[in-house]
């Protein structure tokens, strides 16, 4: 799943995917949602992700990317879409969905 922002930069459009993100978890009732660890925002995740999903079974957590290996996947993926062109034709059959948010 790619989330990308359109309107928006910086903070905002950060906050803007977390709370997506987390909105998509919880209608998949997916188990948890693990983020890379930037100490810079953790806090504000934190803030977000609870307030998205503290009513669901969903948990959440921020992680090295050395503790969790999938998270660089995630980032490959995010790196290649956001490059456009043949970078995400290679990645676009590894998205089986797009929510872009204002």
């Amino acid at each position: 799943m790619v989330v990308q922002a359109t309107g928006r930069r910086g903070l905002q459009q950060r906050e803007t995917c977390v709370r997506k993100l987390a909105q998509c978890c919880v209608a998949v009732e997916a188990g948890v949602v693990v983020l890379d660890l930037d100490e810079s925002v953790v806090g504000k995740d934190r803030r977000w992700l609870y307030e998205e999903l503290h009513k669901s079974e969903t948990r959440y957590d921020h992680l090295h990317r050395h503790e969790e290996p999938l998270l660089w996947a995630a980032d490959a993926v995010a790196w290649a879409w956001q490059r456009v062109g043949s970078w995400r034709d290679r990645v676009r059959p590894m998205v089986a969905q797009l929510h872009e948010v204002p």
